[in-house]
This record gives structure tokens, C-alpha cells and sequence, in this order.
């Protein structure tokens, strides 16, 4: 494996969580890779360097023109969430997948141009044609994994994983735990959709019109979609708590404010609990388990 391009993160990441079978799959990466160069007749022009759970190249295919290839291992479930949710999520803005290949772990997509945008308008136009073709969970559910399931199960492992940081940080996720616990109890009954899960501005690509790449593909309170969102944008922007209060307004005018912020809390609490789970380095898990902490304060803030 020294042909194609692999991060390192996404090797230690495999190695961690899959032990043996990331090995074997490794070592025959390269062979992979070519026979998918065969079989959609693609040429390899660049990739992601920091792709965390697999690898991304962009190509141009004889078949297809220009296209992205996502390698996710075939051991993953990640795999099968993403071809499911590329298959069957409701939205209309979702990226075109052109075909997949469960035997090696890939997923070849359109190529879209264009990448963050400087407009909430570009975003809030995606967010409401979102919000019209959002579909409710059947009873015979096609696909997604439960967003609480997920919720707790994370939860439950970072709090077995707590000794690895210090007391302080150890103190504020304690602290975005409980303060999420307090309020899942109100929020889980409410109605579940199908959504994307993870549909923050580095997730939705194209210069004329948005669309939304890498889906997780939950079932879901719709109003995680727009926490997903605007809690990153919060973060990178590293916008004040007034800020936070207009972008939460101009977003979900017709969802109820105050249910809205504890939404983002307990999303952005789900998304510091995952770094343990997801190979992050220990700098990164400080920085989710502070963005988590300082986002529930500036919601304690809010809705004095």
C-alpha cells in the first residue's frame, strides 16, 4: 500500500476500530484501487489528504466524466449508510451517485464545482426546500439509524473513555451531559424523519445551487438538520451568542426558539462524545468537548 493515497489518520483509525480486517483490507488497497480504475475507466488527478474513514480521489471517468471516488472499506457500515442515504433520502439537492461497489468499498459520485459560500441565503434557500421534501419515518423504515440509539450509545463510551483527559474537560462534557439529559426526556417522542445528519457548509458543495454530499442518514427531529448546521457555523465562524440568537431566527422562524437551542446543545454534545469514537486526536477532543460547553452556555445565556 504505498501507490494511492491513504491519510495516516484514516489508517490509524481502521487499525483501531478494525483491527485484523483493516489490516488484511490495507494491505490489498493498492490492487483495489486499480481494479476500480479498470472498472469505471477513471483517471486519478488529486485526493483529500485528510479524509478520516477511508479515502476521497478526484477523476475523470470515460464513462462518467468527472467524478469524486470515496473509498469506504466494505467492513464499514459507513458504507452502507452512505449508499443507502444516497439511494433513498428524500432531498432533491442530494449529490448524484453514479454507481457503488460493495465488494471493495466505493462509492462514485458527481463531480460538483464550487465549495463554502459566503451567503446564509445560498444555505437558507437549501434548508428550506429541504424542510418541504422532508419525509416522516415509516413503520417498515427503508433506512437510517436511530439518531437517540446513537445519541446515548455514544454518550455511554465517552464516559468510559473520561480518564483520558484531564479534570476540567472532564467536568464541562459532564456538564453538557447532564445538561442534554434534562432535556432529551421533553424532546425523543416528537416526530422522526429521514435526513442527511451531518449537512454543515462543508457538506454542501456548488456555486450556483446547493447540494449536499456525505450523508450520515439518521432518523431524526428534523430540527437536527438545522443544528448540524448552524453549530458548525457558530464554531468556525466564531460568531458571539448574538450572532448564534439571529442565525437560529433566520434559519427555523417556524420552529419553536427555545426547543431549537436545546437541539443544538444535544447535537453539539453528540458530536464531542464522538471524537472518542472516531480517532480524533486528543487536541481535537478538547476542542469539541469546549465548543460543546461553550455552546450550552451561550444557550443558558439565551434563554434567561
Amino acid at each position: 500500500m504505498d501507490k494511492y493515497y491513504i491519510s495516516k489518520r484514516a489508517c490509524e483509525y481502521l487499525w483501531q476500530s478494525k483491527g485484523k480486517k483493516a489490516e488484511q483490507w490495507l494491505e490489498n488497497y493498492d490492487r483495489y484501487i486499480e481494479y476500480l480504475i479498470r472498472k469505471w475507466k477513471i483517471k486519478i488527478h488529486d485526493c483529500e489528504e485528510r479524509s478520516r474513514f477511508g479515502a476521497i480521489f478526484y477523476c475523470s471517468s470515460e464513462i462518467f466524466g468527472e467524478v469524486v471516488l470515496k473509498i469506504i472499506p466494505n467492513f464499514s457500515e459507513r458504507l452502507y449508510h452512505e449508499i443507502n442515504c444516497y439511494n433513498y433520502l428524500p432531498y432533491s439537492a442530494m449529490c448524484k451517485m453514479l454507481d457503488y461497489d460493495y465488494s471493495i468499498g466505493a462509492i462514485l459520485l458527481k463531480y460538483i464545482y464550487g465549495r463554502s459560500q459566503n451567503s446564509l441565503d445560498f444555505y437558507k434557500s437549501l434548508f428550506d426546500r429541504m424542510n418541504f421534501e422532508k419525509k416522516l419515518l415509516r413503520d417498515n423504515y427503508l433506512f437510517g439509524q436511530n439518531y437517540w440509539e446513537i445519541w446515548f450509545k455514544s454518550v455511554e463510551f465517552a464516559k468510559t473513555c473520561m480518564n483520558k483527559i484531564n479534570y476540567l474537560y472532564r467536568e464541562k462534557l459532564s456538564h453538557s451531559i447532564t445538561l442534554s439529559y434534562q432535556k432529551i426526556t421533553d424532546l425523543k417522542n416528537g416526530a422522526l424523519y429521514y435526513i442527511h445528519g451531518d449537512a454543515h457548509w462543508h457538506n454542501i458543495v456548488g456555486n450556483t445551487a446547493p447540494v449536499l454530499i456525505d450523508p450520515i442518514g439518521y432518523q431524526a427531529p428534523f430540527e437536527i438538520e438545522y443544528a448540524r448546521f448552524i453549530s458548525t457555523y457558530f464554531r468556525e465562524k466564531q460568531s458571539n451568542t448574538n450572532e448564534l440568537v439571529n442565525t437560529i431566527h433566520y434559519f427555523v422562524e417556524n420552529i419553536l426558539f427555545q426547543n431549537m437551542c436545546y437541539y443544538l446543545g444535544i447535537d453539539v454534545t453528540l458530536r464531542a462524545c464522538n471524537t472518542f469514537l472516531e480517532g480524533n486526536s486528543l487536541a481535537e477532543i478538547l476542542d469539541a468537548i469546549y465548543w460543546a460547553d461553550s455552546t450550552w452556555t451561550s444557550i443558558a445565556d439565551i434563554l434567561l
